[in-house]
């Protein structure tokens, strides 16, 4: 069903959008934090927006035009950690509170270029590089009490790597080797802690919700849903949308969120996990 709808324009409770090459380029890429704000990357006006879960203008920050790389995203405390890559200015991070204000920010001169890892414990690592060195890779955490962006001398996480703890056992997710770099070709193994090897699932691995169901994405609007022992629950198709579906999002309960546009605006999209 549809939540809310957002115009274009150029007033500030709109979004900007624009025209290149005859496609019509719309903000896709969106977070939700757990009072039901939704910050927007609205890159064609060069900052993050947010809306009320009715879809209402609350605020908005505004990032550097420059900007390489953008990354906005809630914490547990409601604070907004946003990241930002410039070529000439380096790396910054900064933490608002929920009234938009600056609590801390820090500048790395010598990174430019981010990756980032979210672990299963819903911590999120940052892996700050030089683009000159993209061999030299040095692994940061964001500390939700000091609002500090603390090093970390572990090393580097395995990418499409995960680990799940339920009833006092260990479960680990890792891609099949050998197989395609679509998403509907890759295949994903599931172990135990015990090395054994409990099922394999078709897709990668986009969402796994707390009671330990796997979410993996096998085309641009299909997702299957599995168990921890690989065996299959659901396909979930998000249907009747006017453009593949980027940026989807999860909330704790398994509901799927989407944006989508048309030439007149966006529409905020929800599918409740029944």
């Amino acid at each position: 069903r549809e939540l809310f709808r957002i115009p274009f324009g150029s007033k500030k409770e709109a979004l900007g959008t624009k025209l290149e090459n005859d496609t019509l380029l719309i903000p896709r890429d969106f977070s939700i934090d757990q009072k039901g704000h939704y910050y927007i990357n609205d890159a064609n006006k060069h900052r993050i927006v947010r809306f009320s879960m009715r879809g209402d203008y609350e605020l908005s920050l505004n990032y550097p035009p420059g900007a390489d790389q953008v990354f906005a995203q809630p914490d547990g405390m409601g604070n907004l950690w946003l990241l930002i890559s410039d070529s000439g200015r380096g790396f910054f991070y900064g933490v608002y509170d929920l009234k938009g204000k600056l609590v801390r920010n820090g500048i790395f001169a010598q990174y430019n270029r981010f990756r980032l890892h979210v672990d299963d414990a819903r911590v999120l690592h940052v892996l700050l590089s030089d683009r000159k060195k993209p061999k030299e890779v040095h692994l940061y955490y964001l500390d939700q009490q000091s609002f500090l962006l603390k090093r970390e001398n572990a090393g580097l996480p395995p990418a499409e790597h995960h680990q799940l703890n339920s009833l006092e056992r260990s479960y680990f997710i890792d891609p099949v080797p050998g197989k395609g770099s679509k998403d509907e070709d890759q295949r994903m193994n599931i172990t135990d802690d015990k090395k054994k090897s409990l099922g394999t699932m078709k897709g990668r691995v986009v969402y796994v919700t707390d009671p330990g169901e796997i979410y993996t994405r096998v085309g641009d609007c299909k997702l299957n849903i599995y168990n921890l022992r690989g065996s299959f629950l659901a396909e979930v198709q998000l249907e009747g949308l006017s453009a593949a579906c980027l940026g989807v999002r999860f909330d704790e309960q398994g509901n799927i969120y989407m944006l989508d546009g048309d030439m007149n605006g966006m529409r905020m999209m929800l599918w409740e996990r029944r």
